[in-house]
């Protein structure tokens, strides 16, 4: 569940790396064009891209976020917008950093179908290991804001979310002395602040990536910590109440040998939060699905089924519409992608079509605005071609593929 440092990939998601292109330090020689209206890309010019991220206001306006890959003889990142009005996904063109020599958007938050942020991190000249960045949305126009260095190297930001267009916190992680620091950032509708994040005792890596927000007062994030010399990691929650983070303690699942995280977090009230991800048998053979619930005071864990046959899976992302309607998505080696709901009871499988032809598919992350209207972003690839966007909607039944353009 750990999400390892971006100078493994080019594209990172949360919990998850992708084999886009296992080099670091790529140069701008070769970049394509931009868009003609100087917006971002040119989609045309793309020759790899995922969806990494998700929001949804009402079944008819969600905005998802990702990354582009294009350029010859090296491939550069660029960030991807797409909307979807309930019928299909169109592009949305986001600005590439200036002076960016590699840029990736990992997550997006809407309070309004007119107003979304979303954060990911950037590589310039400068800071060739990454930074942070984050890009609001007006319902026209998407303009980069450049947020203040947490301080440390290999920065970036993972999960946002927002109550309004003057109020989002944004997590992600920092390395300061070798070690991942989880952090997070406060938007006032001008400008982003810093705000201390604690780590447990002994921590020598922690990484908060994903958080949701039910007013300026209450935040819940969640990810995972490692402690001393272990590289084992344990679940870790963080609760805002608009002055400070408060650590709430997690359980971890006994047979979690091989490392715990819950790198997916959604709440539907400051007393109902969701929390999902996986963790390790002992003889690290296969992972397992996660699943965590709070009411208010303390986090417990609740049985969630893994994929029939599957040879391992875990829970990449959950958004819940109320407190006994959750959907969590997940992709496992086994049987590809697959979805799990949320009663207030228990957790039931719902299946996933996979792509035709897909020989590898992710499902990075989901959002619900009705028990009956969700949707999920991911990516896939094959044999035949580059990895490419996926996206799919749940209308209360059934989940569908949903053609996504570039």
């Amino acid at each position: 569940m750990r999400r390892l440092g971006r100078a493994a990939s080019c594209i990172v998601r949360r919990g998850v790396v992708t084999t886009l292109l296992a080099a670091a330090g790529m140069l701008l020689a070769g970049v394509p064009a931009q868009a003609a209206d100087g917006s971002g890309l040119a989609p045309a010019a793309a020759s790899r891209a995922v969806l990494i991220g998700v929001s949804c206001r009402s079944a008819n306006a969600c905005m998802a976020v990702g990354t582009l890959l294009a350029g010859s003889p090296s491939l550069t990142g660029f960030p991807l917008a797409e909307s979807w009005n309930g019928k299909a996904w169109a592009v949305k063109g986001a600005p590439h950093p200036k002076g960016a020599t590699n840029s990736n958007l990992y997550a997006v938050s809407c309070s309004a179908a007119s107003a979304c942020m979303a954060v990911g991190a950037y590589d310039d000249a400068a800071a060739p290991t990454g930074v942070p960045f984050t890009e609001a949305w007006n319902g026209k126009t998407w303009a980069v804001i450049i947020p203040p260095s947490p301080g440390g190297s290999n920065s970036s930001l993972n999960g946002v979310s927002c109550v309004s267009a003057r109020a989002c916190v944004a997590t992600g992680f920092t390395i300061i002395g070798g070690h991942n620091n989880a952090f997070s950032e406060l938007w006032n509708g001008r400008a982003w602040t810093v705000k201390a994040t604690p780590r447990p005792a002994g921590t020598t890596y922690s990484d908060l990536g994903d958080i949701s927000c039910r007013s300026a007062v209450f935040c819940m994030a969640t990810g995972d910590y490692q402690v001393g010399n272990s590289s084992k990691s344990r679940t870790l929650a963080e609760e805002w109440n608009g002055k400070a983070w408060l650590i709430k303690a997690t359980p971890n699942p006994e047979d979690g040998a091989n490392g715990d995280g819950i790198p997916g977090v959604a709440c539907s009230s400051p007393g109902a939060c969701v929390a999902v991800g996986g963790y390790g048998t002992p003889d690290n053979q296969r992972g397992l699905t996660l699943a965590e619930a709070w009411n208010g005071r303390t986090w417990a864990i609740r049985a969630t089924p893994d994929p029939k046959g599957a040879a391992g899976g875990d829970l990449s992302s959950v958004s819940c519409s109320a407190a006994s309607t959750c959907m969590a998505v997940g992709s496992s080696g086994g049987t590809g992608l697959f979805a799990e709901a949320w009663n207030g009871r228990a957790w039931t499988i719902k299946a996933v079509p996979h792509p035709g032809g897909a020989t590898f598919a992710s499902m990075d992350s989901v959002s619900c605005a009705a028990q009956d209207a969700c949707v999920a972003v991911g990516d896939e690839s094959s044999s035949s071609n580059a990895e490419m966007p996926v996206a799919e909607a749940w209308n209360g039944k059934a989940w569908t593929i949903k053609t996504v353009p570039l």
